[in-house]
């Protein structure tokens, strides 16, 4: 008898991120501390777009949504607000044609210094990429946001 079905792989992605978010409160590092926690870590069996968007040099919420809209290579009719990114992190058919996808992945280079520079605008920010995850998780098609303040190897 199977008792979650298909839902298991979402359900165990937010479980997964659940103790994530356990593990930094407990460990005394708020989430304001560190990168939002975002994504589930369903497994993406099929084909998998990775986009990066590198916020080095970003330092307001001007040249954040104008660097979404190059790295990720939004469409025309994006709007350069935060509606707009919503919508556009909402309708992902503009972020490559084929095979049906199993998941999406943005990898985000230089949060912690964007954040740094502009809190309000890094927060604002960070509660649409949260939405936009919520958004995919609810559809069955994970969207993962990696925040990787490493060496850039892409």
């Amino acid at each position: 008898m199977e008792v979650m079905g298909e839902r298991a792989p979402v359900l165990i992605g937010h479980v997964e991120n659940l103790l994530m978010i356990a593990v930094d409160q407990l460990s005394g590092q708020p989430n304001e501390t560190r990168p939002p926690r975002a994504g589930t870590m369903a497994p993406m069996t099929g084909p998998t777009p990775v986009l990066p968007l590198h916020l080095d040099d970003v330092s307001d919420k001007d040249g954040f949504l104008a660097r979404c809209a190059r790295d990720l290579r939004f469409p025309e009719w994006y709007g350069h607000n935060w509606d707009a990114l919503a919508d556009c992190l909402t309708d992902l058919s503009w972020w490559g044609e084929g095979a049906e996808p199993s998941g999406y992945l943005l990898r985000v280079r230089g949060w912690n210094a964007f954040r740094d520079a502009a809190p309000e605008a890094a927060a604002i920010a960070a509660d649409i990429l949260s939405d936009a995850v919520t958004y995919w998780s609810a559809h069955g098609t994970p969207l993962t946001i990696w925040y990787d303040d490493g060496p850039d190897d892409s």
